[in-house]
């Protein structure tokens, strides 16, 4: 393993798939195309989200962050308010089960909802190791604001376009425009803080000239994970050989 190598293992933010991070693509792509009919971005996002033969996505966050965050903290906050997370879902299964005449009241819900989860976990201390559930809850903060726009007037019987589709485009800028980049530079100053780099050399006496042998040596410790990676270089009396992996 070359040093850069190293560097990408032991940061830990290599792409993957994972199976969060496919069921948090295909809510996505849904969104992005034509929605059929009223209803059925809650039903796809239920079956993505909260399926009835895996984890739900929240649990499976839990699979996506080591050596990424302290995973203790995400479970703190994820269990401190398992009952809004909750409610939340309850609210969707009962917009998607709900006849047409009631669908109003509980896309309003899941839209209030959605505002009061967002707000919760944006505006924690401890948001830099809550990204995962804050890209998760803007899908679904997202989705009722897009399900509002395509049939609001259908569901609400008036005509409130332009106000709504308002809303979609200044929640979209708050995530994606503010929130995230913002909050991704905040982890990334974080992780690197925890990222301890070590350097030095040794001299080391030989029979034939000049002597002496010097190698170069570095050392990467992550204070998150306890991961250690040693790297060490003959011919060489610079101890910067190594910078490029820190």
């Amino acid at each position: 393993m070359n040093a850069v190598d190293g560097k990408s293992s032991l940061l830990g933010v290599d792409v993957i798939a994972s199976d969060w991070n496919n069921r948090i693509r295909s809510v996505v792509l849904q969104l992005t195309s034509k929605i059929p009919e009223v209803g059925a971005i809650a039903s796809f996002i239920i079956g993505s989200f909260w399926p009835q033969d895996k984890v739900d996505v929240f649990e499976a966050i839990k699979e996506d962050i080591r050596n990424l965050i302290r995973k203790e903290i995400l479970e703190y906050e994820l269990n401190v308010h398992k009952s809004e997370i909750d409610g939340l879902k309850i609210i969707l299964t009962r917009y998607q089960e709900a006849h047409h005449h009631e669908k109003g009241h509980f896309l309003t819900n899941w839209i209030t909802e959605a505002d009061k989860l967002s707000i919760i976990f944006r505006k924690s201390n401890n948001n830099i190791h809550l990204i995962h559930v804050d890209i998760t809850l803007a899908i679904l903060h997202l989705a009722a604001l897009r399900e509002r726009l395509d049939f609001g007037k259908e569901l609400y019987e008036e005509e409130n376009t332009e106000q709504w589709k308002d809303d979609l485009k200044d929640m979209y800028k708050i995530y994606v425009v503010d929130f995230f980049p913002n909050i991704f530079k905040q982890w990334k100053d974080w992780r690197a803080e925890n990222i301890v780099y070590e350097s030095w050399t040794e001299t080391h006496f030989i029979v034939i000239p000049p002597f002496f042998r010097i190698e170069s040596h570095a050392k990467l410790k992550d204070k998150i994970g306890g991961e250690i990676k040693s790297y060490s270089v003959d011919l060489s009396d610079s101890t910067t050989t190594f910078e490029g992996i820190c």
